[in-house]
């Protein structure tokens, strides 16, 4: 038995004259990161644009270990290498969301707003 604990980022892109270029540019490094070689488990989505106001998103999937595993603290360097490359981008949000088997979420980096304290923080009032 172990912990579960998920980590997911998104990221979306703001407009800007140069936005979709450098987007591009974000989205191949994460590719990069994250892709390996054997295509189901390729964990960086393709991007996609709202309907309105044309954000670009992507979504970077969990890598399913349990913390302590070697995978996991693998990918934990991969996130933290990932959202280092970006963090000063300042037309890009994102947030590396984390998440357990018990129902807790909270938010492990955010280029945005305010991190909670720990796990059992609740995001509630961000959302008011």
């Amino acid at each position: 038995m172990g912990y579960i604990k998920l980590n997911a980022i998104i990221v979306t892109g703001h407009e800007c004259p140069d936005g979709e270029k450098r987007f591009q540019k974000a989205h191949e490094k994460a590719k990069e990161i994250f892709n390996g070689d054997d295509e189901r488990f390729h964990l960086v989505t393709e991007i996609r644009m709202s309907p309105n106001n044309g954000y670009l998103s992507f979504f970077i999937a969990p890598d399913g270990g349990k913390a302590g595993w070697d995978i996991s603290e693998e990918f934990k360097q991969k996130r933290k290498e990932f959202t280092d490359y970006i963090y000063f981008e300042p037309q890009f949000s994102f947030i590396d969301l984390a998440y357990d088997e018990e129902g807790h979420l909270w938010v492990e980096k955010s280029n945005e707003w305010h991190i909670p304290e720990s796990p059992g923080d609740s995001l509630e009032k961000y959302f008011e």
